[in-house]
């Protein structure tokens, strides 16, 4: 509260001054926060033996009678032992070193959780490219028959032959008196 406060009532350029007081309380906070950050390292080193030693109790020397029958337990002793501690820590991650500059493991189940993400997007695309190209030859148009290998239509009922017979009719006299028109036009210019 008093630090908003006093920074509340700042006004103009800072100073000479208080950019050296700034710097010189940066250079302290750094100074603590490498002094502690050593301190921490050391209580994980002794947290990540700890782990280590609590996982081999677990899978060697604590045993029930059922054990035999049970094959969980069976593979976990039987599978080469594995430093969840150093895992925890970051040291490494899947027998290959860790990204530079990353302890922090959850980082890297982020960056496992994104490429799976990744890979389900590419799988979902592919499948989709599929279907369209499966779509786009279903839409593809068929080989046209020719009129040789198609056969004759059935002949029309009567009553349709007599109205189709009158349509062709009316088309000859319109197209006889449309050449007459024609004819009658050009001759007379």
């Amino acid at each position: 509260d008093y630090f908003f406060r006093g920074v509340a009532k700042l006004r103009g350029l800072a100073k000479a001054k208080d950019l050296h007081q700034l710097s010189i309380d940066l250079n302290r906070r750094m100074l603590w926060v490498d002094e502690y950050e050593a301190k921490v390292s050391e209580v994980n080193d002794v947290l990540v033996d700890m782990v280590d030693a609590l996982d081999e109790l677990d899978t060697h020397i604590v045993k029930g009678d059922k054990d035999d029958r049970d094959p969980v337990v069976a593979a976990r002793r039987a599978r080469p032992p594995v430093s969840k501690g150093r895992i925890l820590r970051g040291v490494w991650k899947d027998g290959r070193p860790m990204q530079q500059g990353s302890k922090n493991p959850w980082f890297d189940f982020d960056e496992l959780h994104k490429e799976a993400k990744d890979q389900k997007r590419k799988l979902a695309q592919k499948r989709r490219s599929e279907a369209e190209e499966r779509k786009n030859m279903e839409k593809k148009p068929k080989k046209k028959r020719r009129d040789s290998d198609q056969p004759s239509p059935p002949p029309l009922p009567a009553h349709l032959q007599i109205l189709k017979e009158e349509r062709d009719r009316r088309r000859v006299e319109r197209s006889n008196i449309k050449q007459k028109k024609k004819a009658f036009t050009t001759s007379t210019m």
